[in-house]
């Protein structure tokens, strides 16, 4: 599987779910961190971090090949 390396643009979060007492839980993409995503796919890409994520390219700018 391909992989690459890119660099977030924006802030970005997903809800994951409620905690214990309550409060929303988000998972969260943190505008200038680089992360390990997939190929892209029909605009979307794989965010391979602590959770498997699915998001939509336009908040990465630029791509390293990581591996072929």
């Amino acid at each position: 599987m391909k992989t690459f390396e890119r660099v977030c643009i924006t802030d970005y979060r997903i809800p994951t779910g409620n905690n214990e007492s309550g409060a929303s839980q988000y998972f969260r993409l943190l505008k200038d961190k680089t992360y390990l995503t997939s190929a892209v796919s029909n605009g979307k890409v794989v965010v391979f971090s602590t959770y498997w994520v699915t998001v939509p390219i336009e908040i990465f700018a630029g791509e390293k090949e990581f591996t072929k």
